[in-house]
């Protein structure tokens, strides 16, 4: 008498898709929580690199536009806090506070750079810019099912 292998028994086979079902349908979940996630934040990221880019191009203009206009660093602020909230306005989902209140909470800053001595940011230390500079810092609340977390967003604009 030979030994004869046994084929596992139907009961096993079923518990044992019983017992991996609920893992990758959690697998799943979590998977699609990340990709929320990730999608709320590059959204806002992209919110703040237009905002600092109209900031830059207000500057470029009362820079090099028409004579006799000053420039005005409220007036940038002010700029860089609409375009970013109209631009958070236009999707959001996944937002955990309203993106009027995301504007307002963001820090704003307006480096005057030049080749001969360069301005670093307060964001990212060690990178100088030689030339003038919009940069912006806003802390963006996202919802992922019933998790709050806060992402950081730094986004830098030079006038040249």
């Amino acid at each position: 008498m030979g030994l004869r292998k046994r084929k596992p028994a139907r009961g096993q086979v079923l518990v044992l898709f019983a017992m991996l079902i609920p893992v990758i349908v959690l697998f799943f979940l979590f998977a699609l929580g990340l990709a929320s996630l990730l999608d709320a934040r590059a959204h806002a990221a992209d919110a703040l690199s237009v905002a600092t880019r109209a900031g830059a191009r207000q500057v470029e203009y009362a820079a090099y536009g028409q004579p006799g206009m000053q420039f005005s660093t409220p007036v940038l602020t002010e700029t860089v806090r609409t375009v970013f909230s109209d631009s958070l306005a236009l999707r959001t989902a996944g937002l955990a506070d309203t993106p009027a209140q995301i504007a307002a909470g963001s820090e704003i800053v307006l480096g005057y750079g030049s080749p001969a001595s360069p301005w670093t940011s307060p964001f990212l230390a060690g990178r100088p810019h030689p030339h003038p500079t919009v940069a912006a810092r806003a802390h963006v609340p996202i919802r992922v099912w019933m998790f709050d977390l806060t992402v950081s967003i730094v986004s830098e604009t030079e006038v040249k």
